[in-house]
């Protein structure tokens, strides 16, 4: 009996209703993947191991809680034993080998730099901000690292975090083979360490935004794949709705004039959870501080339901919508000025 393909999709830092399937309420549009759960099981009861980027990644890699992988906060952090993947026979990609799959990866990481600390843009200022301002040698990693493809995927290696993607010189060259430009405007000029509130405006086509690239980059992953004649499992990592919020101006069109009531808790007052003092809350910022960060949180949604849109299409033209198993998730989700 073949075995069936396997499409992986992982938003971050996603909300659950922002999603109709959970949310009937939600001002959120999401056509493709209300289009899929109605064909879908979906989970009512699904939890993350831990409501941080690494630590939840590296339980989707492993099957283990981050307090076994050593990841239990963002990798090159205060708190992480673990700073980058341990490469064993128990991680996805090794089992998937096992199993006659080709594992393939695009997106983000988030669960290590790789051996080559100074490969790229996010890994030289990883290296300037722990030397330099926190005075944290990065000397015992310099030659050890897990990215993807040091791991055993097949595809894209993207380190650390990723900060949007926008930065990595893979999306530079692609928009330059295409002749893109990248045009973002109306981007906040402040901000304070912990907040997720950077949002702007992509101007330019859709095509120059780093989500259709990666469903690009997918859809070349799996033409390769399947000329080997083998079952795949695409591991596809958007690093939206995570901010920075660059949202393409016509979907930010559809909720720019939306009014968005205030959460019921966002005036409730903090001593009634004392436990919650020392989170960072942005209590000197109104609600429409919050309202016009959700326009442009949703819109980024809407932007990336299109693309999945486009990859299920994709899936069906070329008669492997039948045969592939279809998992989307998140690794956690986003306060937004609640708690």
């Amino acid at each position: 009996m073949k075995k069936k393909n396997i499409l992986f999709i992982c938003t971050d830092q996603h909300r659950k209703d922002s999603l109709s399937f959970y949310n009937d309420s939600t001002i959120c549009s999401t056509p493709n993947l209300d289009k899929l759960a109605n064909e879908s099981v979906i989970f009512d009861r699904a939890y993350t191991s831990c409501p941080v980027c690494t630590p939840a990644r590296s339980s989707m890699q492993t099957g283990l809680f981050p307090s076994t992988t050593g990841m239990e906060t963002n990798c090159f952090q205060n708190g992480c034993a673990t700073h980058e993947l341990v490469d064993s026979p128990i991680i996805l990609s090794r089992r998937l080998r096992k199993a006659g799959y080709d594992p393939l990866y695009t997106g983000k990481w988030h669960l290590g730099f790789g051996s080559k600390k100074d490969a790229d843009f996010v890994s030289e200022q990883l290296i300037i901000d722990l030397e330099k301002e926190h005075k944290w040698s990065v000397k015992a990693y310099e030659e050890f690292g897990t990215v993807p493809t040091e791991v055993g995927f097949i595809g894209d290696d993207f380190p650390g975090h990723g900060k949007g993607g926008w930065h990595f010189d893979q999306f530079k060259q692609y928009l330059k083979d295409n002749n893109l430009e990248l045009e973002i405007e109306n981007t906040t000029g402040h901000k304070n360490e912990g907040d997720h509130s950077t949002v702007g405006e992509v101007k330019s086509p859709i095509e120059s935004t780093i989500e259709h690239f990666l469903v690009n980059s997918s859809m070349d992953l799996i033409n390769n794949s399947i000329s080997n004649d083998k079952p795949f499992c695409l591991s596809l990592n958007f690093w939206g709705p995570h901010e920075p919020f660059f949202a393409p101006k016509e979907y930010l069109d559809k909720y720019r004039d939306v009014k968005i009531p205030e959460w019921g808790s966002f005036n409730e007052d903090i001593k009634n959870h004392p436990r919650m003092l020392d989170i960072i809350r942005r209590r000197e910022q109104p609600w429409d501080f919050f309202e016009n960060t959700l326009r442009h949180y949703y819109a980024c949604i809407s932007h990336i339901d299109n693309q999945i849109g486009r990859l299920l299409s994709y899936l069906k033209e070329n008669n492997l919508y039948d045969d592939t198993v279809i998992i989307f998730t998140t690794d956690h989700g986003d306060y937004q000025g609640v708690y």
